[in-house]
């Protein structure tokens, strides 16, 4: 929920920005020759202000399904103490050989256990698939995702140069 805040204010914080700063250029009676260092100052100042602002809001934590504080609410505010409130249960990290804790999925109609194999390696016998051991190769993703669009724009500019017409020449 606070990226939703974060996002929205983003967005009128851009609005609010151009807003300012036509004011001033209104003002000035002209328009301001680096136009956008100063929009970007405005922006980054205001953005500051009203980031820090909001993470004064309090967001209610989520908690695994399952945890329990480790020390009671406050009957005051209902809600636990951000700085002091620890979870009993932490999920297992990944990679780690302990088993997650089975779920219960009232829709499905009981428990769902949890996978053995936290190591991410697929089981004795089981072929991975293309797609995945496309995508988990992060060098080959660098190399398709610089040379894809190289390749497109090279395309596209080489496109762009024929469709000029060619100039009859200057007589002297």
């Amino acid at each position: 929920m606070e990226a939703f805040y974060f996002t929205l204010a983003a967005i009128v914080l851009y609005f609010v920005s151009d807003r300012i700063l036509e004011r001033i250029e209104v003002a000035r009676g002209a328009r301001l020759e680096h136009r956008s260092l100063v929009f970007f100052g405005i922006l980054l100042g205001l953005a500051l202000i009203g980031f820090a602002s909001i993470r004064q809001f309090p967001v209610p934590e989520r908690r695994p399904p399952g945890a329990r504080l480790s020390r009671p609410l406050d009957i005051n505010q209902g809600k636990p103490d951000r700085e002091t409130a620890k979870w009993r249960h932490k999920p297992p990290e990944f990679g780690s050989r302990r088993r997650a804790p089975a779920r219960f999925y009232p829709i499905l109609g009981g428990f769902e256990m949890a996978d053995t194999n936290t190591t991410g390696a697929a089981p004795e016998g089981e072929r991975i698939p293309f797609m995945q051991r496309l995508l988990d190769n992060p060098f080959l993703l660098l190399f398709l995702g610089v040379t894809i669009p190289t390749v497109f724009y090279i395309i596209w500019g080489i496109m762009e140069v024929t469709q000029i017409p060619i100039s009859p020449p200057i007589a002297p």
